[in-house]
């Protein structure tokens, strides 16, 4: 069975974990994606250890095309990688901002998102030790 999916449990919705994320988390920047991330939040659904939100800032990007398109290209990238996310028990709340000023391909961006899972991943596993 094929485990790459981006169900909408795993999306993060919840204003009251963006909040507590912007003022509580870390982050990690892999140029063109810059990640906030916190663990251990309040909301996250039981279902899905790990919640996820894309943004691309609409100053950088006029057209709701071009954002979309971006939030696309990293929504795919994440399905496909977050299987090396490793996570056993604790929850985790990560919002993906695309920061570069131009529209860079899809495998640029794909290995961006590779890079800032492995630093989120590796952030964890140093945490739990």
């Amino acid at each position: 069975m094929n485990k790459n999916t981006f169900k909408k449990q795993e999306r993060l919705c919840s204003k009251k974990v963006i909040e507590e994320m912007f003022t509580e988390g870390h982050s990690t920047l892999c140029f063109p994606i810059k990640a906030v991330y916190l663990s251990d939040s309040i909301n996250v659904e039981k279902d899905t250890p790990v919640q996820c939100a894309f943004t691309v800032p609409k100053r950088l990007f006029k057209r709701a095309n071009k954002r979309n398109l971006l939030k696309r290209r990293m929504k795919e990238s994440y399905r496909l990688n977050k299987s090396s996310l490793d996570l056993h028990s604790e929850s985790l709340s990560i919002m993906f901002i695309y920061i570069a000023k131009e529209e860079l391909p899809y495998s640029r961006i794909e290995s961006a998102v590779k890079k800032v899972i492995r630093k989120i991943s590796d952030s964890q596993q140093d945490k739990k030790r």
